[in-house]
């Protein structure tokens, strides 16, 4: 198989990864467990909170607009922005983290269910491999964001 049909059945399995992600969530909570999601995981692997600044970056929205977005979840109790110095982090609440839990726990089930769904040898074989995939995505991309930044 060579390399472009690697390159497009990959995309392909991206795309649907996401689109089933979406229609396997409750409606309405498909909003609340990508942003919460989202702080949640920035914050497990980066040991902190996302700053909007970065939020802005990473998502291709101007801070204002990264702002509108956030101020419902600010005002269910979601998140909550901390200023240090001239830096806005975004904290999710107790309420939040209880809130992504809820949005997500039938998303959650169901990739119990197909992880468990292959053998131990598949089960890591696609885990070792998504990871490095992913990670190289992201360095790529952390990379790009910090030459644009020094620029």
């Amino acid at each position: 198989m060579d390399r472009d049909n690697y390159t497009d059945r990959a995309a392909s399995l991206f795309f649907r990864f996401k689109e089933t992600m979406q229609r396997i969530l409750p409606s309405g909570s498909g909003k609340i467990f990508s942003v919460l999601g989202g702080l949640h995981e920035f914050e497990r692997r980066h040991g902190r909170p996302l700053t909007i600044s970065e939020m802005a970056r990473f998502s291709g929205l101007a801070v204002p607009n990264v702002s509108r977005l956030l101020k419902p979840f600010e005002e269910k109790g979601l998140v909550q922005k901390v200023k240090n110095g001239r830096k806005v982090s975004i904290i999710l609440t107790e309420k939040g983290k209880n809130a992504l839990a809820q949005s997500g726990q039938k998303f959650i089930a169901n990739i119990a269910d197909a992880i468990c769904a292959l053998s131990e040898s598949e089960r890591a074989a696609f885990l070792t491999s998504s990871e490095k995939i992913l990670d190289y995505l992201e360095r790529k991309e952390e990379t790009k964001m910090q030459e644009n930044i020094d620029a």
